[in-house]
């Protein structure tokens, strides 16, 4: 298992309609570098192919589809120098 540390990197949770995409637009207005929620793009995805791995049919699937899209982002992140 390879760990990677970003000492620059925050993870910001919450209840849908708590502000969440409100704030990292604000972040990404004032020039730093964000990430997408790739939860509602997974869901619509996997809506049009007729895919099975949705929040209420897989949710083990969906995890695993939001964890890969989540280390991705991580390691972009983690390699771009500031």
């Amino acid at each position: 298992m390879k760990i990677i540390k970003n000492d620059k990197a925050f993870v910001l949770t919450g209840g849908p309609g708590m502000g969440k995409t409100s704030v990292v637009d604000h972040l990404k207005s004032m020039r730093y570098k964000t990430v997408k929620e790739y939860g509602r793009d997974i869901i619509q995805q996997q809506l049009a192919l007729g895919g099975r791995k949705l929040p209420w049919k897989d949710s083990a699937g969906f995890a695993l589809e939001m964890y890969r899209q989540a280390r991705k982002d991580f390691e972009s992140t983690a390699s771009n120098k500031h």
